[in-house]
């Protein structure tokens, strides 16, 4: 499901097939999730979804991937808690923008 998201991203080098991204920015996993990345950012906080700190200097060493895999289980927990009748992870959203 969330592969046909990132798909068109995929680029083709030398001819060969597309190489699925792994780890996503964080305006990648928002887009991917239709959420802004403020609210992205909230389900991190709150250990929804976890992340990956790459390792560097400067201002590499600030640089936070979200695991492909990540989305899809925050997903599939998702659906979960929605078939099961429990209330649904509300995320506070502020100023009207999602």
């Amino acid at each position: 499901m969330l592969t046909q998201l990132v798909a068109p991203d995929l680029h083709r080098r030398n001819g060969q097939p597309a190489v699925p991204r792994l780890l996503l920015t964080m305006r990648e996993a928002a887009e991917a999730l239709g959420l802004c990345e403020r609210s992205v950012w909230q389900l991190i906080d709150r250990g929804d979804i976890r992340v990956i700190r790459l390792p560097g200097r400067g201002r590499a060493a600030r640089a936070i991937r979200v695991p492909f895999a990540e989305l899809e289980r925050w997903i599939n927990d998702q659906l979960a808690i929605q078939h099961s009748g429990e209330s649904t992870v509300a995320i506070a959203e502020t100023n009207g923008r999602n």
